[in-house]
């Protein structure tokens, strides 16, 4: 009888694991449904911006906070910014959602 407990218990166990994994894929299926990374680039300070924006900072804040970065440090942002789009674009994944299993 507890032989067949086990069994049971081990297999609601990888039922349980497979759901998970099925649910993780689906979510991530949805976002990237959702994808803003089909878009062309639209620049460095846009997608900061954008990236403002969804985390949730008040629009009267963004202008603020974008203007507080030298031309230099959104140079050196674009360059990496660019690559991380053109990257996600052709993988379809979200620019402003990463997997960290990825």
């Amino acid at each position: 009888m507890k032989r067949k407990q086990k069994e049971d218990s081990k297999r609601r166990a990888k039922r349980k694991r497979l759901l998970e994994d099925l649910r993780e894929r689906m979510e991530k299926f949805e976002r990237s449904m959702e994808s803003s990374s089909s878009t062309p680039y639209p620049g460095c300070r846009e997608a900061i911006s954008e990236s403002y924006k969804r985390r949730g900072l008040a629009e009267d804040c963004i202008p603020v906070l974008l203007a507080s970065l030298r031309d230099n440090t959104i140079k050196q942002y674009n360059a990496s910014l660019q690559k991380w789009w053109t990257f996600c674009s052709e993988d379809n994944l979200d620019v402003f959602h990463s997997d960290s299993k990825l």
